[in-house]
């Protein structure tokens, strides 16, 4: 007969007992020591975010950005010394999508990279020693500019959601130099054409968030894309322009009747008989009306409408020119978001307009109307027109009337705006 012999129930509870040991050592390797590693992880992630963003404020403000963010890093228990962990700064990145290789505006990137070794405390049991995490963090640095507000373009309707925000229509040519953008994502309407007359864009597209529809008979001449990314109103990407006329009044000046001085002004402006605005800045809270054979002139001269509408009735001659220097270089008329008044300008093409036109809140009209003679501005002063030298932007803009209507942004009229810096982290 076959024997067969019976291991020792000792035994096998000895067995049974180590591989118990060994599990819950590798358990708890696993626990303590991954632990470790996924807390070492987010305290590296969450330094070197706070180096990028550090080293960011550090280059907007034309500071040493190196040393910057390896303070902030050394701050959060990542001091780059030795071998447990290593801190890497790097502007521009040298890897990855912002990188110079994928990216043209690399230089406004940082990129902080964060090496750190976990010493473990069971899993060198199995031949682990440490745990190496690597983290990487990415901010902007964008230094604040002087520029013209939204990227130039000559026309900027700033609605988010209006049919029509941009509409022209009419018998007669209207043109603009210098491109157009509509924000308003509205989908078939954002801007429309109408009536007989043939616009042309020239320089630059025209951009639209929504889309756009022609009628009338009338051609477009130019680009049109749609799909722009809109722009909230409330979040404009420039500094609107901050002007104060103090407590001085203005009012005739004493040695000419006609003639107006700057300061504040509360009523219609200008006064009745005023045809000359002298060089300064005018602070109205009132209604800007001209009537029909009605001329006003000035050099050199800001409108700050705090309050009240702008309206320029047919066959009213105006001649205005903004500064050509200082604060207000190239601004002429500006109503701020808390007027939200119309503009009306019906110009006369013997009319000269000569800087910017801010009105973020205001619907805008411009409306040429032949008036017979020439034109006091502008490359062709023999053509019947009506220009507008300068940038308009308005909540909406309206072209259009009998005459050639014009709006040509140029180099010699821009309005640069302060545009804030930029610090974000992107990764």
């Amino acid at each position: 007969m076959f024997r067969t012999e019976k291991v020792p129930e000792r035994g096998q509870a000895l067995l049974l007992i180590v591989i118990g040991i060994v599990a819950l050592v590798g358990l708890t390797a696993l626990a303590v020591d991954g632990g470790s590693a996924y807390a070492d992880r987010m305290g590296a992630q969450n330094a070197a975010d706070a180096a990028a963003l550090a080293a960011a404020a550090a280059k907007v403000n034309n500071r040493n950005l190196i040393t910057a963010g390896l303070n902030s890093a050394a701050g959060n228990g990542y001091n780059n010394e030795g071998t447990t962990n290593i801190v890497q700064i790097n502007n521009p990145p040298v890897s990855g999508s912002y990188s110079c290789v994928n990216n043209p505006s690399c230089n406004d990137y940082i990129q902080v990279i964060i090496t750190s070794n976990v010493q473990t405390f069971f899993a060198p049991v199995v031949g682990i020693q440490q745990i190496t995490n690597r983290v990487e963090a990415i901010a902007r640095a964008k230094p604040g500019t002087f520029a013209p507000p939204f990227e130039g373009y000559a026309v900027v309707a700033l609605s988010q959601h209006d049919q029509q925000a941009f509409f022209v229509h009419g018998t007669a040519k209207a043109e603009v130099e210098g491109g157009v953008f509509v924000n308003s994502d509205h989908p078939t309407r954002a801007f429309f054409k109408n009536g007989s007359g043939r616009l042309e864009i020239e320089d630059k597209p025209m951009d639209i968030v929504g889309g756009y529809s022609i009628a009338g008979g009338g051609q477009v001449k130019g680009t049109i894309r749609t799909g722009a990314t809109q722009i909230s109103p409330d979040n404009l990407p420039f500094q609107l322009p901050n002007p104060t006329c103090g407590t001085s009044a203005a009012g005739p000046d004493p040695n000419n009747p006609t003639a107006m001085n700057p300061g504040n002004w509360n009523g219609t402006f200008p006064p009745a008989g005023v045809t000359v605005l002298q060089p300064g800045l005018y602070c109205v809270n009132g209604d800007f009306r001209l009537n029909g054979g009605d001329q006003l002139i000035g050099s050199d001269v800001v409108i700050y409408m705090i309050s009240g509408e702008v309206r320029w009735n047919g066959n009213s001659v105006v001649n205005l020119h903004a500064p050509t220097s200082g604060p207000f270089d190239g601004l002429l008329l500006y109503l701020p978001p808390t007027n939200s008044s119309s503009i009306t300008i019906n110009g006369d093409n013997r009319s000269c307009v000569e800087g910017s036109i801010i009105a973020p809140a205001s619907p805008i009209a411009i409306l040429g109307n032949a008036g017979g003679g020439a034109s006091l501005c502008g490359d062709h002063p023999e053509e019947e027109e009506f220009e507008i030298e300068g940038q308009v932007i308005g909540y909406t803009v309206e072209m259009g009337g009998n005459t050639k209507t014009e709006i040509e942004y140029e180099s010699s009229n821009k309005y640069q705006a302060s545009t804030p810096p930029v610090i974000e982290l992107v990764k």
